[in-house]
């Protein structure tokens, strides 16, 4: 019951569902959501919930994130799947993220330029970025009849599904998109 939870018994359920896990995770998915139904049924609202607010745990030194070299992309390129490394270099080339790239309509890239227009992106404004030459051939070749997908690719875990297959076939460690 929510009346009845108290800062030692979220702790306890963070500890055991969340240990394992980032902190912002514990914050997103426990503390946020906690929080919010309680300033929503609380002393204003419906008051059936104790007036506390339960604060997330400190969060500690970020991760040290590793990102793909020069050397790395130019063995990925070696990969026999060349959708997907004609997507990891419009990634890379573009800054789009990897959701962005797989909405990718063949309506929404202008051929004779290189402009491709990314309409659904995180802040939710509609974003251009150019495509090289070399890379916009590279999209050219592997359009598929019937898909409107440029790249081909239904959403993030498709495509890291495939790069962690390519990696492993090339002895080279996997980076998730």
């Amino acid at each position: 019951k929510v009346a009845e939870l108290d800062p030692e018994s979220v702790a306890i359920f963070e500890r055991e569902h969340y240990g394992h896990k980032q902190a912002a995770t514990a914050t997103r998915e426990l503390y946020t959501p906690l929080n919010a139904m309680i300033a929503h049924c609380g002393p204003d609202g419906l008051k059936i919930c104790p007036d506390v607010r339960f604060q997330p745990p400190e969060v500690g030194r970020r991760m040290v994130v590793d990102y793909a070299d020069k050397d790395w992309l130019m063995r990925l390129a070696e990969d026999r799947n060349q959708r997907l490394v004609t997507a990891i270099f419009f990634l890379a080339s573009t800054g789009a993220r990897v959701t962005e790239m797989c909405r990718v309509a063949k309506t929404a890239v202008n051929w004779a330029s290189g402009d491709t227009t990314l309409r659904i992106t995180k802040n939710g404004k509609p974003r251009l970025v150019t495509a090289a030459p070399a890379l916009l051939e590279m999209m050219q070749r592997g359009l598929v009849d019937g898909d409107d997908r440029v790249f081909g690719y239904a959403d993030r875990w498709s495509v890291n599904q495939a790069l962690e297959r390519a990696c492993e076939r090339l002895s080279i460690r996997y980076l998730s998109s």
